[in-house]
């Protein structure tokens, strides 16, 4: 289904693309990195699937909205594909969200958002609704592989807000998942631990709590790939957390 999905999605060829994913337990040995005990592997829908290997292809980001938007936006767009185009994004499906994590530069979405420059498609943009259809992850990609002339999506743009968490000895308390493939889009808080100085943000800051599903994008200064900011989550007894997060449909 996944090299299915990928051909479809993405304008070049590429031999498949799985979806995998680990994550970050913490713990009393918070200094410990991935190539330890700390890093785990969270089951989840794509479990079980062949690893198929996958091309690098050119790809051009979309930039994503401002940083202090408080609240999500849904829009609509209706993509139609010239003869022999594909939509030209990857999706980073971890924690129940079908979110755009790349839009290449080639495909149908890219051209759409430059000639609507008022309806583009960024990353971090969760898609909602297909062809009229709403229904779980799995359901919506399969949605979207029909291939047809038109596809109309119903999206929506995460709000954004942060967390100065202060750790004074503390752990964060999350578990968090990401991509490890192409088009991973940020850590995904998949659990928040009573115990840790998170749970404490969430208590003292009710109406800025960080949820279930939410991802964390940058930390601090750093704001690269997902290990990038996994790393930096260990560096400083006081961090910002800039995260986004999507409301309720």
């Amino acid at each position: 289904i996944l090299a299915q999905l990928h051909a479809v999605l993405t304008p070049s060829r590429p031999r498949g693309l799985m979806f995998t994913s680990c994550c970050l337990v913490e713990g009393g040995r918070e200094t410990e990195i991935e190539e330890r005990s700390l890093v785990k592997v969270i089951p989840n829908q794509w479990d079980g699937m062949p690893d198929v290997a996958s091309e690098k292809v050119a790809v051009q980001e979309v930039s994503m909205s401002s940083s202090s938007q408080p609240y999500s936006v849904n829009y609509t767009v209706e993509i139609a594909k010239q003869p022999h185009e594909q939509l030209g994004i990857i999706l980073d499906t971890v924690g129940h969200s079908l979110v755009v994590g790349e839009i290449q530069a080639s495909g149908a979405v890219y051209r759409h958002s430059q000639e609507h420059p008022d309806l583009r498609m960024q990353r971090g943009d969760r898609i909602i609704e297909v062809n009229g259809f709403r229904g779980t992850t799995v359901e919506l990609v399969s949605r979207l592989k029909v291939d047809g002339a038109n596809t109309e999506m119903v999206l929506q743009r995460p709000r954004h807000y942060t967390a100065k968490v202060k750790k004074e000895g503390r752990p964060l308390g999350l578990t968090l998942n990401f991509n490890k493939m192409a088009g991973a889009f940020g850590l995904v808080v998949m659990h928040v631990s009573a115990q840790g100085a998170v749970h404490l943000w969430n208590e003292q800051n009710p109406g800025c709590k960080v949820g279930i599903g939410d991802r964390i994008v940058a930390v601090d200064s750093v704001s690269g790939s997902p290990p990038e900011v996994l790393q930096a989550l260990k560096s400083n007894d006081d961090i910002t957390l800039s995260l986004v997060a999507w409301d309720a449909t």
